[in-house]
């Protein structure tokens, strides 16, 4: 599939001063929206399919960049990055703080970080992480099981049953 002209510059630029793969950002901008910039389902607009809350810096009250496709490049080079961050903190119920690795986890169940990372894109950094734990624990949070269902178009974003 071809990337049109006005999005492969764009790609191509955001990649290189990102030091970003343009493959991988042109394989999360197919797999979002099918290279069309101005796709949207819901709530979440442009080749990237950003949420309002991820793409909170490019919505002004008379616009809405997450159209733009270098703009949101930028924005979705950040967020994928931002939810691989490898330490994951918690805090045990006698109040003590640990963290773990991320990417350890996930490269244990066999998962790449390129995968990781766009099962971050798509969940967001707490269902990235809720996922990848639950290989382990066999128990997947509420929301993730509503994101996930969500996504597939079985559900509308409350849980409701679309069929």
């Amino acid at each position: 599939m071809a990337i049109p002209d006005y999005n492969y510059q764009s790609l191509k630029d955001v990649s290189k001063i990102k030091d970003f793969l343009l493959e991988d950002l042109a394989t999360i901008m197919f797999i979002e929206s099918g290279g069309n910039r101005l796709a949207y389902s819901g709530s979440h607009v442009g080749p990237f399919q950003l949420s309002e809350e991820t793409g909170k810096s490019l919505i002004t009250p008379t616009s809405d960049a997450r159209i733009d496709t270098r703009r949101s490049a930028e924005v979705a080079i950040d967020y994928y990055e931002n939810n691989l961050r490898d330490k994951v903190f918690y805090t045990k119920p006698d109040g003590s703080e640990h963290s773990w690795s991320l990417s350890k986890q996930y490269k244990k169940a066999g998962i790449n970080k390129k995968v990781a990372g766009y099962i971050g894109h798509q969940q967001g950094r707490s269902g990235l992480i809720d996922i990848i734990t639950a290989i382990d624990s066999d128990k997947l949070g509420l929301e993730t099981k509503k994101n996930m269902l969500n996504n597939m178009g079985l559900t509308d974003k409350d849980g409701n049953k679309t069929l």
